[in-house]
């Protein structure tokens, strides 16, 4: 066991006295630091600190009663705090069979002595509120059911180990032959191990006696810090317990610590999806280029008296000179100043890609421009700032309150940055732990640790559902079922979630060969295509979702649709219609060359999208888009083909085409879409043609797609024949399963053109007066409890329409709109309506408000 120390056990009977000294042998301090750290008042920690000087306990670096002045203890008081710890040691009675298992030996507050079997292997230690119950009482147990754990942090760096069978101070505990057999246990040697901790939180329910041995708990208790605050965030920090989740800071923190070392491993750990702007001596550094911007910043405190015309002047010249082969003239002092600022630093205009910026051997003025440039020119990426202290006041109120700052590394602590949650050098452990401590008032050890490390070590078994919809915060257009995930993936995945949408590309290579979905959520944008391209046949294609269109080569765009679900497709037309329209040349760059009879699924998506888009491309395209792009969009028509009929008819009308070739295309997409299954869009709009012209009555499951899949203005010619039909039916399911928009369909001017394409020659006939009689004696007959109020309220607004345009009164106040009534009643007799009173409702009743169209025609009244 080593060298063996004799000593006398003696407890130390004042609480002022056991508080000071506990505090004092984590190191020297001042009166009012003590007080502060003991919890007593100055006064009365002043008296005691003077007693204990004159019993020789306490010496100081200055004389008595000098401000200021460190006291620390004196061999006498180290010996006097072994005394107190001895005689709280004998109080242990018998050892437990578990070497884990710890007790509580004294308490005051939050003030604990612990006794340990084992060295503890964290800084942090679990303390229950009272005694769990024997794991023999529960087997089938899996957590501690009554108990709350609460977290103390260790306040020395290692046990003091005590022999109480021979009354020595030993330096280690007994080394067990074979700590599987229980051989081991028998006869050992009754040492313990004694540490100072302290309560992170006060629990005065703690109800745990002196000498109780108990266990850490098997099931995980709550974290030591909020959990949303300080284990949510979007960077790992480090981890402070195994039972602990890994520190992920939510808000900004400041690092007063001037070793580069600390420094240098923190960077390590912070850097992960931000821009870094310091001294990166410690990092791999490939290249070092400058944000060009940054000039911008540096020629104003370069020449701080020049006029704005002459420092743009200046700098225009400075530029040039950099970036250009040719010999530019530049003012020499100005030069001299760029040199000396800058030395031969070379800048770059892709800023984007510009992630870790490197201050060694910048002058001033030069480091202050690129932290300027970081706060102002970056949009929404965390940064991570090293401050120097000749930084202005007012640059430093900006860094302190930037909506962006993650770290900043100070030389010492500044008071802007006082409100900041802290980390610093800890006293008692080397690297890699740090002291991490909360503006709430907590501190803990922090052991740092690169994100990587931290997750693919990560054991937890939690469990994490995940979709590439609820990382885009949207709701798919048909059903997905999320991917459950567990253990190492569900830790890993969740974060790689954590750092959409910006991505880590160092951290998603390190995961790609195990983890391929957490590379891929992690990828940066602007690497996902060469990441799809490894991973394509790893993942699920809804994971397309994640994809950025304006990141996708854009003659790869057919290729990617071929793969992609109808909901990526969804997602991917918005992006494509703006590039289309802000672009025309971009329908050149995107065309597949592919022949328009064998155009796969993703061409035939990408032609419906030219079709639609048509009216803002070139016209000198619009005999390829009637001609290929049609083609290749009928050799597999999307199931959102609407738009592009809707262009087709749009190109026919603007072109040189004839009257008949229009009709004619229009039966050839109505021949297609008959072929097509039940329930695409083209086929329920060639029903919509064969019912509307006479040649084929539709049946109910028809019109149910006519009115659940199609415009409304497109139905509304049928729409009282529809309306008539459904309320014969003996079965409510059909006029009740979908919410219909029947006054804006039905009370419609007779002889308005309908507009569905293929029907422009048939007229709206206008409301049929009898369906006021069919109506009243079906909802009559209803009780609103069988069926949706929602689905009801427009029948009854048509009700109400028609029963006030018979009776000749003013309509009543709508269901669906305010308004609706009116579309019933004579425009003469309608009211100036404001534009808010129009749309404050039915989006398809404030359209016909809008256009002033009423339904009224004599027969109704």
């Amino acid at each position: 066991m080593g060298r063996a120390y004799s000593i006398s056990p003696r407890r130390i009977r004042s609480k002022h006295r056991s508080r000071l000294i506990s505090r004092l042998a984590e190191g020297e301090a001042t009166v009012s630091e003590l007080a502060v750290d003991s919890g007593l008042r100055v006064p009365h920690a002043s008296a005691e600190i003077r007693r204990m000087r004159e019993e020789n306990l306490v010496s100081s670096d200055l004389p008595p009663g000098s401000r200021g002045s460190q006291i620390r203890l004196t061999e006498k008081g180290w010996m006097t705090l072994q005394d107190d710890e001895w005689s709280k040691a004998l109080t242990v009675t018998e050892l437990p069979s578990n070497r884990n298992g710890y007790c509580i030996l004294s308490r005051d507050e939050t003030n604990l002595l612990l006794c340990f079997l084992t060295p503890p292997s964290d800084p942090l230690v679990l303390i229950p509120n009272r005694l769990p119950p024997p794991s023999g009482d529960h087997p089938a147990s899996t957590r501690n059911q009554g108990v709350s754990w609460n977290w103390a942090v260790l306040t020395e760096r290692s046990p003091r180990w005590f022999d109480l069978g021979n009354m020595e101070v030993v330096e280690a505990p007994p080394n067990l032959a074979d700590p599987e057999r229980i051989e081991a246990y028998v006869g050992q040697a009754p040492v313990v191990g004694v540490m100072r901790a302290r309560l992170l939180d006060e629990d005065p329910s703690i109800t745990v006696s002196p000498g109780a041995w108990f266990s850490p708990p098997r099931s995980k208790p709550d974290p030591p810090l909020d959990e949303l605050a300080y284990h949510r965030g979007p960077w790992v920090l480090g981890s402070c317990h195994e039972m602990a989740p890994v520190v992920r800071p939510n808000q900004p923190v400041a690092a007063p610590i001037k070793e580069r070392l600390p420094r240098s491993v923190l960077l390590r750990s912070a850097k992960s999806n931000a821009i870094v702007v310091a001294d990166l001596g410690g990092l791999h550094l490939e290249g070092r280029e400058y944000p060009m911007s940054a000039l911008d910043y540096w020629i104003q405190r370069a020449h701080p008296r020049l006029t704005d015309h002459e420092r743009r002047r200046r700098l225009q010249a400075i530029r040039d000179r950099i970036s250009t082969s040719r010999r530019v003239k530049t003012d020499d002092s100005t030069w001299r100043r760029f040199r000396r600022d800058w030395g031969s630093a070379s800048f770059s205009t892709e800023e984007s890609s510009i992630r870790l910026v490197d201050l060694r051997g910048l002058g001033k003025s030069a480091s202050e421009s690129l932290i300027l440039w970081s706060l102002q020119e970056v949009d929404g990426t965390p940064l991570v700032l090293e401050i120097a202290a000749h930084l202005p006041n007012d640059i430093l109120s900006i860094v302190a309150s930037h909506p962006n700052l993650r770290l900043v590394l100070l030389d010492e602590m500044m008071p802007p940055f006082a409100s900041l949650d802290r980390l610093g050098l800890d006293r008692l452990r080397t690297l890699p732990w740090l002291n991490f401590s909360t503006k709430g008032g907590k501190a803990i050890p922090i052991r740092l640790m690169e994100e990587a490390k931290a997750i693919a070590s990560s054991h937890d078994n939690e469990q994490y559902t995940i979709s590439p919809w609820d990382i885009l915060g949207r709701t798919p257009s048909h059903e997905f079922t999320p991917l459950k995930l567990d253990g190492d993936m569900a830790s890993i995945v969740g974060s790689a979630a954590s750092q959409f949408p910006e991505g880590d590309e160092e951290w998603a290579n390190q995961m790609e060969a195990r983890y391929p979905l957490a590379a891929w959520v992690a990828s940066p944008q602007w690497a996902r295509w060469p990441r799809w391209q490894r991973l394509s046949t790893r993942m699920d294609p809804e994971w397309l979702a994640l994809l950025d269109v304006d990141h996708l080569p854009i003659d790869k765009i057919s290729s990617i649709a071929d793969q992609a679900s109808d909901s990526v497709l969804e997602l991917y037309a918005e992006k494509i219609t703006a590039k289309l329209r802000e672009d025309p040349d971009n329908l050149l760059r995107s065309w597949p060359a592919i022949d328009p009879t064998q155009a796969n699924r993703g061409a035939a998506w990408l032609a419906s999208q030219f079709i639609q888009n048509s009216a803002w491309l070139p016209d000198d395209s619009h005999g390829d888009l009637l001609g290929w792009a049609v083609e290749a969009w009928l050799s597999e028509p999307p199931g959102e083909s609407l738009s592009a009929l809707r262009g087709v008819s749009w190109l026919y009308d603007n072109t040189q085409s004839s009257p008949r070739e229009h009709e004619e295309m229009i039966q050839r997409i109505r021949e297609r879409g008959l072929q097509l299954p039940e329930g695409h869009c083209l086929n329920t709009w060639s029903k919509l043609l064969s019912h509307t012209l006479g040649e084929q009555k539709a049946d109910l499951e028809a019109i149910r797609h006519f009115r659940r899949d199609l415009p409304p203005g497109w139905w509304a010619p049928i729409s009282s024949e529809i309306l008539m039909r459904l309320l014969q039916e003996d079965s409510m399911d059909d006029l009740f399963s979908h919410r219909s928009p029947w006054c804006a369909t039905i009370l419609r001017p007779i002889g308005e053109e309908c507009v569905a394409p293929g029907l422009s020659s048939i007229t709206h006939p206008g409301c049929d007066p009898e369906l006021i009689q069919s109506l009243q004696n079906r909802i009559r007959s209803i009780s609103s409890d069988e069926i949706s109020t929602k689905n009801l309220d427009p029948l009854m607004d048509l009700l109400d329409a028609l029963e006030s345009a018979r009776d000749k009164t003013p309509p009543v106040s709508g269901r669906t709109h305010s308004l609706v009534g009116w579309l019933a009643q004579p425009t003469e007799r309608w009211p100036k309506f404001t534009i808010e009173m129009m749309m404050d409702g039915d989006q398809s009743v404030a359209e016909r408000l809008i256009l002033g169209l009423s339904g009224f025609h004599s027969d109704l009244s």
